[in-house]
């Protein structure tokens, strides 16, 4: 991967667009800082499909670390559960005695 100041990725982007047209990838900065990258768009989506799949799968590995095991069954349930209307607990009214 090829690193480029922002001054002169603004003058070459010409140049530096058909280099990524070419499947290369490039890191722009700025101060000597990473800021940016140039990435072909087909290469950068199946990163990202690929980048969140990783992340699903850690999630689901905490979830079940602190908070169990749970079934497809449990899931509908649990979902199940929340959407039963609520129902006012009885409270005894001093006035009419009850």
């Amino acid at each position: 991967m090829r690193e480029i100041g922002a001054f002169e990725a603004k003058t070459h982007l010409s140049a530096l667009l058909e280099s990524v047209q070419s499947g290369e990838r490039i890191t722009i900065t700025k101060r000597g800082r990473p800021v940016a990258q140039l990435v072909p768009i087909n290469q950068d989506s199946t990163s990202d499909r690929a980048d969140l799949a990783l992340r699903i799968e850690r999630l689901r590995g905490r979830i079940a670390n602190e908070c169990g095991m749970f079934t497809t069954s449990d899931i509908l349930s649990a979902r199940n559960e929340g959407r039963k209307p609520a129902i006012p607990p009885k409270v005894d009214d001093p006035r009419t005695g009850s």
